[in-house]
Formats: C-alpha cells, sequence, structure tokens
C-alpha cells in the first residue's frame, strides 16, 4: 500500500522544517555547537513544534473552534496564541540549554532571563502565523462547501422545476394532436390511421427529448414535420406550409418542444380560426452567435391571448431557467394580418 501525506502534515512539517533550519543556522552561526548537539536540537525543536501546533488542531476540532464565528473565535485564538507561544519559550529554552549546554557559559536561570523574550516574540509571531493559517483554511473550506451545497441545491430546484414543465407538456401537446385525430376519424378512417402512426412517432420522440435537457434542431424539426403532416390531413388545402431552414442551424442545441410549441400555437389559435385556413411559415436561421427559430401564421392575436397560454408561458419559463437573459421569445402581430413568434437565443452546437 503506497504512503501518501495528508495536506495537512505536508503543511506541517514543510512549515516548521524551515523555521528550524533558520534557527540551526541561526545558532551553529552564533554558538558552534558539536555535529551531535545541533542534530538534537533540530530533532526536538521540530518535534516539540509540531507536537504544540497538532495538539491545538486536535484541541480545535474537538471543541469545534474551526465552526465559529470571527467575533466568537478572537478571544480564543488570542488566549490559545499567548498559551502556545509560553509554551514554546518554555520547551525551547529547556531544548537550547540542555542541548548545547557546552555553548552557555550561565545558569538554567540566566539562560532564561537571557533568551525568555527573545524566544517569546518568536514564538507569539509563529504561532499567531499557524493559529490564523489553519482557522483562514477551515473558512475558506466552508465558504467553498456552502457555495458546493447551495449550487446542488439550486440544481435539484431547476431540475424539479425542468420536469414539472416538461410534465405539462406532454399533456398539452397530446389533447392538440388527438382533438386533431379525433376531427378525421368519421370523415377519413384511413388518414386517421396514419395520423395515429404519425401521433405515435412523436410520442416516443417525446419519450427520448423528455430526458435530454437539450436535443438537435435537426431532431425537433423532424417531430413538427410528423406533427404538421397529421394538421395537413385534417386541413386539407386550408393549410399551405413553408420551411425555411438554414443548413448550418440543423446541429444547433435547442430546448425540446421549442418549435413544436411554436407551430401548436399558430395552428390552434391562427389558422384554426380562420374558414379559409392560411399559411404557416416556418424558419431557423443563425445570425452573428445567435440562433432564430420563427413561425408566422396568417390571423390575428387577440389580446387576452397574447403569451398567455400554458404552451408559451412555459416556453418562457424555460428558457429563461437555461439561458438567463440571454434568450428572448416575443409574439407580436403583423401589418400583414400575420402573427409573428420569435426565439432567439445563443447559438450553441452539439
Amino acid at each position: 500500500m503506497k504512503f501518501k501525506l495528508s495536506p495537512y502534515w505536508i503543511c506541517q512539517l514543510s512549515g516548521w522544517g524551515l523555521a528550524t533550519a533558520y534557527w540551526v543556522y541561526w545558532m551553529i552561526y552564533n554558538q558552534h555547537p558539536s555535529l551531535l548537539e545541533g542534530a538534537l536540537i533540530t530533532i526536538l525543536t521540530l518535534v516539540s513544534s509540531i507536537g504544540l501546533t497538532h495538539s491545538y488542531y486536535v484541541l480545535a476540532k474537538r471543541k469545534g473552534w474551526h465552526l465559529l464565528s470571527i467575533r466568537a473565535l478572537f478571544p480564543i485564538a488570542i488566549i490559545a496564541i499567548v498559551v502556545l507561544a509560553l509554551l514554546f519559550t518554555v520547551i525551547n529554552i529547556i531544548i537550547n540549554y540542555w542541548g548545547s549546554n557546552s555553548c552557555y557559559q550561565c545558569s538554567f536561570w540566566d539562560a532564561v532571563a537571557e533568551a525568555r523574550l527573545r524566544i517569546f516574540i518568536t514564538g507569539v509571531r509563529l504561532m499567531a502565523i499557524w493559529v490564523l493559517a489553519f482557522h483562514l483554511y477551515h473558512y475558506a473550506q466552508r465558504g467553498a462547501k456552502a457555495e458546493t451545497e447551495k449550487a446542488i441545491l439550486e440544481n435539484k430546484a431547476y431540475e424539479a422545476q425542468m420536469e414539472k414543465l416538461k410534465a405539462q407538456l406532454n399533456p398539452h401537446f397530446l389533447f392538440n394532436a388527438l382533438n386533431s385525430v379525433k376531427a378525421m376519424i368519421a370523415l377519413d378512417p384511413a388518414k386517421a390511421r396514419r395520423a395515429v402512426v404519425l401521433l405515435s412517432d412523436i410520442l416516443r420522440s417525446s419519450l427520448h427529448a423528455s430526458k435530454r435537457s437539450f436535443i438537435l434542431l435537426e431532431e425537433e424539426l423532424q417531430q413538427v414535420k410528423d406533427y404538421v403532416e397529421i394538421e395537413k390531413m385534417r386541413f386539407e388545402e386550408r393549410l399551405v406550409i413553408e420551411l425555411v431552414i438554414a443548413p448550418e442551424s440543423l446541429p444547433a442545441k435547442v430546448l425540446p418542444w421549442c418549435l413544436q410549441l411554436l407551430v401548436e400555437n399558430a395552428i390552434k389559435h391562427g389558422i384554426n380560426q380562420r374558414k379559409v385556413g392560411g399559411r404557416l411559415r416556418i424558419e431557423a436561421y443563425c445570425v452573428a452567435k445567435e440562433l432564430y427559430l420563427q413561425v408566422t401564421n396568417d390571423g390575428q392575436l387577440k389580446k387576452e391571448e397574447d403569451s398567455q397560454g400554458l404552451g408559451l408561458q412555459n416556453l418562457k419559463e424555460r428558457l429563461a431557467l437555461h439561458y438567463g437573459k440571454t434568450a428572448h421569445f416575443e409574439i407580436k402581430n403583423l401589418a400583414t394580418e400575420q402573427v409573428k413568434a420569435t426565439i432567439k437565443m445563443p447559438l450553441e452546437y452539439a
């Protein structure tokens, strides 16, 4: 089994290793201890320093200090730094005196009086750095964890909302399509059978699409063509279809049923309301880095119908969820006694 140090121990060993190396250099330069004394002082200093800070680590984890707010933590950190610095001072005076006794020409208490302030100041500085780094790391970890949890919750909420919106689409579409099939059963059973086959294909495609956030425009367009064929059977010569699809738009990613909804709405609220029927124009093209989907139909949109239908409201919500303000939906009456519905969204390829 391969042994691997955790980031915590890497920081402990590297940080205190550098500090100890500096002290040893200073001691060799000023006190000239023997090789054995220098090695002994190095090992004892490194072990004792790591022992002190690790003790604080264990205590802070046990007491939950790493979870406190800055205001609650401040007095605890000050006391901890002072206590750690005092222990650091006592331990290092003992190590330096007994480890390099040949370097001192005075009693232990004289050595204490000589070195205590210098070592205590060093201890305060080092322990303050260590305690600050320890708690800053945990604050950063808590912040990152909170952001991750927030993102997960937002994603779950988004998925739940999308599933709700998708669940609304199938009954909405099925209701419109079955009404079209019902109208054909009495008039032309053969056409009705063909319509049922097409409807089956549409529902199969929609089942696959419901499991995906995006589909290709080419796939969406095939579903639209099947639906339009059903409606063409019902309206016959009263419905004229015109497709103007730019080839570069076919591999673009779109939301499932986005174009389908525009076509359904155009036929239900436009063509179906006219005794003579009308023309339905379906367009898809790219401009710069944006994809445009447009459906234009003969007729006029009543004010009370303007963007208030379940399907169109559903579409607007899905566009807002997926794209935010980078997508736009508009439906309006034209001066030519026509209605134009337009979706503008970022151009993305699979």
